[in-house]
């Protein structure tokens, strides 16, 4: 009995020394390989489109709440309404800036899991592309994270008490900017 399982044993080392041999030590692909690394560069193409979309509608945002800014008032109370209106779409505009950088830094973990993945298919076009998207990701990132950032800040100053006189919705508006004026921080310092 021991005598086969040596033999068996054998045997199967001198098949896997005879394929290192002649094939470079390189194993089949599969094509589980292959579909994994396609599902997460899926994954980081919805994720950079969901930013896209967030973003496109915080600029929207920006852009009423500045009209609303620039606009003259006879009466101090509809100036007071609309500031805060103001402040109420720039805050929003923050937020959807601030859930942008978040796909967009699940983008670049999706996009190097897939790059990693490729790595082992040896598909080094495919490979070299999701590297591409994973810095293009984290460009964008930091572009949606400056304008979370820029975003909170109005809504503060629209909340403050020269305009809405709402100090809690400054202070609230104020403490997000700074908690991206942070993040960002970190981000430049290669963090």
């Amino acid at each position: 009995m021991h005598k086969n399982i040596l033999s068996f044993i054998l045997l199967v080392g001198t098949i896997y020394a005879l394929f290192t041999l002649f094939s470079g030590g390189q194993f089949p692909v599969s094509d589980n390989d292959i579909s994994v690394a396609e599902e997460w560069m899926s994954a980081a193409t919805d994720r950079q489109w969901a930013a896209s979309f967030q973003r496109s509608e915080a600029e929207e945002l920006r852009r009423l709440a500045q009209g609303l800014r620039k606009k003259e008032y006879l009466y101090d109370l509809d100036r007071k309404s609309n500031m805060n209106r103001a402040g109420e779409m720039e805050f929003k505009a923050g937020e959807l800036e601030l859930l942008a950088f978040q796909n967009y830094e699940k983008a670049v973990e999706n996009a190097n899991n897939a790059a990693r993945e490729y790595r082992k298919t040896k598909e080094k076009e495919k490979e070299r592309q999701a590297f591409l998207m994973a810095d293009q990701s984290k460009s964008r990132a930091i572009e949606a994270l400056e304008k979370a950032a820029e975003s909170y800040e109005s809504s503060a100053e629209a909340y403050g008490p020269d305009n809405a006189d709402d100090n809690v919705k400054a202070g609230v508006s104020a403490e997000k900017a700074s908690y991206c004026r942070e993040l960002l921080a970190r981000k430049k310092a290669g963090g």
